[in-house]
């Protein structure tokens, strides 16, 4: 069986261990019990393999130590969420991956911010006129504005706007951030707060932003035509899909009258009132609803 190197290597152990006053093992004896030592930790690795995610702590912590490697579950195990510094990192997937391997696959963008400004080289604020070594408009926004005089309200002068607002607020297309009319407006990235599953939202300085459409519109009164013509022909095309619609109502109306007329109408003809044709000898026969007329002749 699976048990029977392990209980014989124990045997061996013990009885070794016991008569080692007594009794020297010869060279085949200890090449035997070597044998069957290696057989069975081959063995037991083979019992842990084929259960790789056994999430005891005890059985985290024995395999940490008799294999003398450090995965990532063990790491979280200690309550930090770590890359693997051992030999191999388990992706808890099926299967392990050595160090060399993760490292080709991950691969982690550094980003690093400016050094702040030295005395000679400091912008000048464009509110109070005075040099600072670094703010948070310059270094999002490239406005030259100390964190002093920045205005922190919402509706403020250093709002932000996020992408798809001043797109319908400005009428703005994309290129119209880029470089269509002069450099590309810059942006903050920040985490969608509605869902974090959603991508990050670019927000946009208010002030900039405004300054770019009154560019392309030629000023706030041309940005103002513009939304009145496309509000008129919103409009239009409403008021055009509300006629169409009427019109296609009216002809299934219509079309239902008569299909039901044709359908369900049945001539009555009235017993004893046929009109003798005397010219012809035939008799004639009239609806009374609809006022259809039958000639016949009478056998």
């Amino acid at each position: 069986g699976v048990g029977g190197p392990v209980k014989a290597m124990e045997r061996e152990e013990s009885s070794s261990s016991s008569d080692s006053g007594s009794l020297k093992l010869s060279e085949g004896q200890q090449e035997r019990i070597q044998r069957n030592r290696e057989r069975a930790k081959a063995l037991r690795q083979a019992r842990r393999s084929a259960k790789p995610y056994d999430k005891s702590p005890k059985a985290v912590a024995g395999f940490a130590s008799n294999t003398g490697r450090t995965s990532e579950y063990v790491s979280r195990q200690s309550g930090t969420a770590r890359p693997s510094t051992g030999r191999f990192t388990d992706t808890h997937g099926g299967y392990l991956l050595d160090d060399e391997q993760s490292s080709e696959q991950h691969s982690y963008c550094v980003v690093e911010d400016d050094a702040p400004a030295l005395p000679d080289e400091q912008a000048k604020c464009e509110e109070c006129g005075r040099k600072f070594a670094e703010s948070f408009l310059q270094s999002k926004f490239r406005l030259c504005v100390c964190d002093q005089c920045r205005d922190y309200s919402t509706n403020g002068k250093h709002s932000t706007i996020t992408k798809t607002e001043a797109k319908q607020r400005f009428l703005l297309k994309d290129c119209d951030f880029e470089e269509r009319c002069g450099p590309p407006l810059s942006f903050h990235l920040k985490r969608n707060p509605h869902s974090s599953h959603w991508g990050d939202m670019k927000l946009y300085l208010l002030c900039q932003v405004r300054e770019r459409a009154y560019e392309i519109w030629g000023g706030e009164e041309g940005l103002e035509i513009e939304h009145q013509k496309r509000s008129e022909l919103k409009e239009k095309k409403k008021e055009k899909k509300y006629a169409k619609e009427i019109k296609e109502l009216r002809r299934a109306v219509r079309s239902s009258m008569v299909h039901s007329d044709s359908k369900h109408h049945e001539h009555n003809f009235p017993q004893g009132k046929e009109t003798y044709n005397e010219g012809d000898d035939t008799w004639t026969k009239t609806c009374t609803e609809c006022g259809h007329q039958v000639t016949f002749e009478k056998m």
